[in-house]
């Protein structure tokens, strides 16, 4: 008998978060329907960021759909949410293996922040990110250039970029570990 409850107990947790997702899809998807009933421009862009988001672990394609989307409806001269699509569609480049497409991608979103004025944080997530996608085609200098500009950002930003730092960190171990600059990257390790 108790080897049934557990089984039941197992079933019923395994796909709690199963519900969850769909009823997170639910409401995003009727969100998105009342704003292309509404027609406003900026919900639109909105939602489709936070679609695309939602996509950014579960289907790349569907991510790189309501990223486009969203582009379509985003004011090109405001930060947010032009730049977290920006952001999402390298993401997409990152997360389909296309590298040099990647770094292309958060080159543009880091000029357009830089047009925009974008907030330091948002600087340092997109210089953060561009070191990733050096990192990942072996330009260590490049990668290196890009995390010490995120730095300068994150502590530009104040408490918000404190709170990024240590991830910031750890990938500039990791460059320095990858190269076997090991005091390096103990240094930013400790």
């Amino acid at each position: 008998m108790k080897r049934i409850i557990f089984t039941i107990l197992g079933i019923i947790l395994s796909a709690s978060p199963i519900f969850a997702q769909t009823d997170q899809l639910s409401g995003q998807m009727a969100r998105f329907e009342q704003a292309k009933k509404s027609k406003n421009r900026d919900s639109l862009a909105i939602i489709c960021a936070d679609l695309s988001d939602y996509y950014t672990y579960r289907n790349n394609d569907s991510l790189l759909h309501y990223a486009e989307m969203g582009l379509k409806y985003a004011d090109k001269n405001s930060p947010n949410p032009y730049l977290h699509l920006l952001a999402n569609i390298g993401y997409y480049y990152n997360a389909t293996g296309k590298s040099h497409a990647c770094v292309e991608k958060h080159l543009f979103a880091l000029r357009e922040a830089q047009r925009v004025n974008a907030p330091e944080l948002t600087l340092g997530d997109i210089c953060s990110s561009l070191g990733v996608s050096y990192r990942r085609i072996d330009k260590t200098d490049s990668a290196a250039l890009c995390y010490k500009q995120a730095l300068t950002h994150y502590d530009a930003a104040g408490d918000e970029g404190r709170d990024e730092i240590p991830f910031l960190l750890t990938n500039m171990a990791i460059l320095y570990t990858n190269t076997h600059r090991l005091d390096e990257a103990e240094h930013y390790i400790r």
